[in-house]
């Protein structure tokens, strides 16, 4: 294969112990010499510091490496879009204003004020929704702080597309006046992809009032 352009060589995956060829000291006295693969990766990496990535630090990555190979950038946050993974949150942070007739029928908890995302998992406050993209395991967990009538039980869980997954659900009973109640839910869903999912709360009463003072809705792919 000596002449054979190394263009036109087999591609291969490298383990550590392959070799490379290498020119020793090519400014004073060049030598032809091998290093092993972990060798030359292992001084490259040599007096880097170490750090934790942001979301939105970027990495070299090679685009079209089959086709017209092009060094380029992207984010973290990208790579895990690309890789099937995100998240989204919803928050509730300036509750306990307003209450919300709740009967015995799920009704949808409309009190969100913030929102967070990235990857393939899109939090949106103002529609009260958490979108996913692709198709996965979501881990589902929320937590909530509320007020309301006397003595009433109510049942908070999540829907998707509108249809309660009772799968995931809490069930918490308030006291006397005044009572602040906390509770959560959490678990794991399988979806297909193009989803939305809310949050809903019913009462064993026709007419009970519930009154959120904080919550949160966490949608993660697994």
């Amino acid at each position: 294969m000596a002449d054979t352009k190394i263009s036109a060589l087999p591609s291969v995956a490298p383990a550590g112990e392959d070799l490379l060829v290498v020119v020793d000291d090519p400014s004073g006295f060049p030598v032809t010499k091998r290093a092993t693969v972990s060798g030359v990766v292992n001084a490259g990496l040599t007096g880097l510091t170490s750090v934790t990535p942001l979301l939105t630090d970027e990495v070299v990555i090679i685009d079209d490496p089959g086709g017209t190979p092009v060094a380029k950038t992207a984010t973290i946050s990208d790579l895990l879009a690309l890789a099937g993974h995100g998240s989204g949150v919803l928050y509730d942070t300036e509750g306990g204003t307003t209450g919300i007739s709740v009967g015995t029928g799920y009704t949808p908890l409309t009190t969100w004020d913030d929102d967070l995302s990235y990857g393939d998992v899109t939090a949106d406050s103002a529609t009260n929704t958490i979108t996913v993209s692709e198709p996965g395991l979501f881990e589902v967990n929320g937590s909530f702080s509320f007020s309301g009538s006397i003595n009433a039980i109510f049942t908070l869980a999540v829907a998707i597309d509108g249809t309660p997954y009772t799968q995931i659900a809490v069930v918490r009973k308030l006291g006397t006046l005044g009572d602040v109640g906390a509770c959560g839910f959490g678990g794991i869903v399988q979806l297909s992809g193009g989803e939305a999912l809310t949050v809903v709360v019913k009462s064993d009463g026709a007419a009970n009032t519930y009154t959120s003072h904080a919550a949160q809705l966490l949608v993660h792919q697994v």
